[in-house]
């Protein structure tokens, strides 16, 4: 499990305790995987580095959660962005593989 698995679980952790100082640890420690998910080059990325597990779309779904349950809005603009690239990215290999 990586960083954004972590936080992932934790933030599902946090919906049933409601400790303050577990939101103020994923509070401060979102910004990371948030720094690594902004750096992404759609240019050099393959649909590999997209993938749920050890990719962007994990990152993703983590933001996303955080959003939900800590901070409403908080990055839905990037994760619009993201929808939008991650769309583009599947509708170029599904024409390069003709399906």
């Amino acid at each position: 499990m990586g960083k954004s698995g972590v936080l992932l679980s934790l933030i599902k952790y946090y919906q049933f305790t409601n400790d303050n100082t577990l939101k103020t640890f994923i509070h401060n420690s979102i910004g990371e995987i948030y720094h690594y998910f902004l750096q992404r080059d759609t240019a050099k990325e393959t649909i590999l580095d997209y993938s749920f597990a050890h990719g962007y779309c994990g990152i993703a779904y983590a933001l996303f959660a955080y959003s939900k349950v800590l901070e409403p809005s908080m990055f839905y603009n990037d994760l619009h962005t993201f929808h939008t690239e991650l769309k583009k990215l599947l509708e170029k290999l599904l024409l390069i593989l003709k399906i």
